[in-house]
């Protein structure tokens, strides 16, 4: 049986300071990503994801993704000091959203033997991440739903995903994937933002109106029950 090792929470309010918040923001909520959240009509906190509209918006976003991922780059370093705690080196990893391929890249350096692949809803995203695999023994790309998993049973080694889960309406099915492909013993990392993330701002909105304007975050208890 596959067990998740570790899991980092992180959110956006305690890790944006200064300058960075607002860039970090952008990279947030870009433009490109406002009119994905569609209001659930059961609850004002409830909002469903467009599979296509985000896949859509990402790839549209990619070009210019990387100017403004201060947050995605700090969130994957912290990551990637977690696998200090491996104590044996993974023969196949997989990184789950992994956008333009940066945290990728630093998983094949860190990893030169092992196989290494970008898995992400969006085209626009996995080209751009060419540029960070490199030439010589590069990582793969593949085009796939975090949520079905493209991946045999008991396949991975290690499975990351920095700063994904927020984008899947569907929490149970993506980490029962998670769970699914990885082998026995696999270790499981990643991070999400916690249910404080932009708080602010969704308390504005729901002063003014009965609208769901802000994406609702992730809650530790909710992960343990799914």
């Amino acid at each position: 049986r596959a067990s998740a090792h570790l899991h980092l929470c992180v959110e956006l309010r305690k890790i944006c300071r200064g300058a960075l918040a607002r860039d970090a923001l952008a990279t947030l909520c870009p433009p490109q990503l406002a009119s994905l959240r569609r209001p659930d009509r059961l609850s004002r906190n409830c909002m469903s994801l467009d599979r296509h509209r985000i896949r859509q918006a990402f790839s549209r976003a990619a070009t210019a993704y990387e100017q403004t991922a201060v947050l995605q780059r700090e969130v994957g370093d912290l990551l990637l000091e977690r696998l200090q705690l491996l104590k044996s080196e993974p023969a196949r990893v997989l990184d789950v959203g992994a956008g333009t391929g940066r945290l990728t890249g630093l998983l094949k350096k860190r990893y030169p033997k092992a196989e290494v692949i970008a898995l992400d809803l969006a085209l626009g995203m996995l080209r751009q991440a060419r540029s960070h695999a490199g030439w010589w023994r590069p990582f793969r790309r593949v085009a796939g739903d975090a949520q079905a998993l493209p991946f045999a049973d008991a396949s991975m080694d290690l499975l990351i995903s920095n700063l994904c889960l927020q984008w899947c309406g569907d929490l149970k099915a993506a980490l029962y994937e998670f769970r699914r492909v990885l082998k026995p013993g696999g270790w499981l990392l990643f991070s999400s933002f916690g249910p404080d993330t932009l708080k602010e701002l969704r308390g504005a909105w729901n002063a003014a109106d009965d609208g769901a304007h802000v994406h609702v975050f992730l809650d530790m208890h909710d992960v343990g029950d799914a």
